[in-house]
Formats: C-alpha cells, sequence, structure tokens
C-alpha cells in the first residue's frame, strides 16, 4: 500500500509460482532424460540376456544331448534370464540411491525421491524384458541338433 504499482507476494505464492516455472520448465527436460535412460537400462537388460543365452548354446546342446526336453531348457533359461534382471535391477536400485544421495548433498535445494509405483514399474518392466529376450534364443536353443555341439571340437 505503501508503494503504488508494487505488488508483494505470500511465501506460498512465491513458492507456488517457482513450482509452475520449474514444471514448465524443466520437468519435460528431465521426463525426457529419464525416459531415455529407461529405454537404454531395459535395452542393456534384453541384451545381457540375450548374449549370455546364446553364449551358452554348446553347454544347453550338451544338456539336450543328455536327454535334457526343451522344456527343461526353457525354464532354465528363464531362470537365469530373471535372475539377471532381479540382480541388475537391484544393483541400478542401489546405484540410484547412491546417485540420488550425492545429488542432495551436492545441492541441497535438489531432492530426488521415487514413488514405490515407479519402482514396481521398472523393476516390472525388467522382468518383462528379460521374459521377452528369452523367447528369441529358446527358438535356436529349440532347434539344436545335440550331435552338432560335438562335431564342432
Amino acid at each position: 500500500e505503501r508503494f503504488p504499482g508494487v505488488q508483494a507476494f505470500t511465501l506460498d505464492e512465491i513458492t507456488t509460482n517457482n513450482r509452475n516455472v520449474i514444471s514448465g520448465l524443466f520437468l519435460p527436460i528431465l521426463l525426457t532424460l529419464y525416459l531415455i535412460g529407461f529405454v537404454i537400462g531395459i535395452t542393456v537388460i534384453g541384451l545381457t540376456v540375450y548374449t549370455a543365452t546364446m553364449e551358452r548354446q554348446r553347454e544347453y546342446g550338451v544338456l539336450k544331448a543328455i536327454g535334457s526336453s526343451n522344456g527343461n531348457l526353457a525354464r532354465i533359461v528363464l531362470a537365469q534370464a530373471l535372475l539377471l534382471a532381479v540382480l541388475g535391477f537391484v544393483a541400478g536400485l542401489a546405484i540410484t540411491a547412491a546417485t540420488a544421495a550425492l545429488i542432495g548433498l551436492a545441492v541441497p535445494e535438489m531432492y530426488l525421491y521415487f514413488t514405490p509405483y515407479q519402482v514396481a514399474f521398472v523393476f516390472a518392466a525388467a522382468i518383462g524384458m528379460s521374459v521377452i529376450a528369452t523367447a528369441l534364443p529358446l527358438g535356436r536353443l529349440a532347434r539344436i541338433d545335440p550331435a552338432s555341439i560335438f562335431r564342432r571340437g
């Protein structure tokens, strides 16, 4: 009232205004980076599971030669894929928590948090990708001729 043409804001109004500015400018960029990281992570899981399965093709052929069925091989490959996905998820979660803590120490104004829904979604995506990644090598493993494994030397 003492200064005509000047408008004063309360702390709540300033906080709301700042939150709106940050949401409008920075959150889309952060969301894009988050999605890129998510896609890269899921792709790495798929490639790791596929490569680990194909590298053991000879061992699966030996198992097949001693009488293992295609179903038994599928269970082994799926168990391996799920184990890799769970271990990768736990490692990624630990790295993420450590990084969030370091960012919090370096920039106390920036608080990173993840909801249980987001963590569950990433876990489900990791499990889903590992299951999908087993589909490609399983078809190949089903067609392995056990005798060809021994001919390669």
